[in-house]
C-alpha cells in the first residue's frame, strides 16, 4: 500500500539488548553544531549557470578557437609560406582583372 519511511514498519521494535551501544548516544552533553552555510559569489553563480547552458559552452569554445586562430595567423602564414603583403600584380591585367 502506502510507503512508510519507518525502520520498524512491521511493528517489531528491536529489544534493548539487540541495539548497538556505539550507535545510540542518549543523554550526551555535547551540542550538535550545524554545518556552516557557505554562500556563493555572483561570479560563481554565473559560472555555474553558464556551464549548464550547452549552447553557451559551444559558442564559447568557437569564440576561443577563432581568437586563437587570429593570434596564430602570422605563424600559420609562415608555416605555409604565404606572404600576406604580396600583391601578385603579375597575375593581373592593366585593368586589374585576373589573367586567364
Amino acid at each position: 500500500m502506502g510507503g512508510t519511511t519507518s525502520m520498524w514498519a512491521d511493528g517489531q521494535i528491536p529489544a534493548a539488548d539487540g541495539v548497538d551501544e556505539t550507535l545510540v548516544q542518549v543523554g550526551t552533553t555535547q551540542a550538535v553544531i550545524p554545518k556552516q552555510f557557505v554562500g556563493r559569489s555572483p561570479g560563481q553563480l554565473a559560472w555555474m549557470r553558464l556551464r549548464r547552458d550547452r549552447t553557451a559552452m559551444v559558442s564559447g569554445w568557437v569564440l576561443i578557437f577563432l581568437v586563437a586562430l587570429a593570434l596564430l595567423a602570422k605563424p600559420i602564414q609562415w608555416i605555409y609560406g604565404y606572404d600576406g603583403a604580396a600583391q601578385n600584380s603579375d597575375l593581373l591585367d592593366d585593368v586589374g582583372a585576373p589573367l586567364g
